[in-house]
């Protein structure tokens, strides 16, 4: 076991020092105001990327999101960026009246020339009022989904 360690901690060191280390150039920041809300209401979706890095990169975006034990995706697109360049979106998105109590969360995973970046944000759904079946809940993916697409992907 002495030795795996000892292994791991020189790997380690290697990849440190080494000057072709890569990372990515990329800042990501998204989330929901407000992050608790009742069906029937309106909430906003920040979603901001920004290349920090001194060259221009291809950045691969790539969504997913779940709600109520369902997951959708991966959603992805690709775009140029300068250096410097931000991208920032402020989304609507609506919760129908009848959507059923639960979670919904967004994970992004952007990803240039050096690695990836990931951040995820959670709208927490409460039942505020009497619980209803139908459509409520297809519809909010519905909504979801086009939201995701205002960020370019497919």
């Amino acid at each position: 076991m002495k030795g795996f360690v000892a292994v791991a901690i020189f790997v380690a060191a290697l990849g440190l020092l080494s000057p072709g280390n890569a990372s990515a150039t990329l800042s990501l920041d998204l989330g929901f105001d407000p992050t608790e809300i009742c069906p029937g209401n309106p909430v906003q979706f920040f979603f901001d990327l920004e290349n920090v890095g001194d060259q221009a990169e291809t950045v691969t975006l790539s969504v997913t999101f779940s709600y109520e034990g369902y997951e959708f995706g991966p959603f992805e697109g690709q775009f140029p960026m300068a250096a410097g360049e931000e991208f920032a979106k402020e989304i609507n998105l609506y919760v129908p009246p009848m959507a059923p109590p639960g979670t919904l969360h967004i994970a992004v995973t952007a990803t240039d020339s050096g690695g990836s970046v990931d951040d995820s944000a959670d709208l927490v759904i409460l039942q505020c009022g009497p619980a209803f079946g139908g459509n409520g809940a297809k519809l909010l993916i519905q909504n979801t989904r086009k939201a995701v697409q205002e960020l370019g992907v497919k």
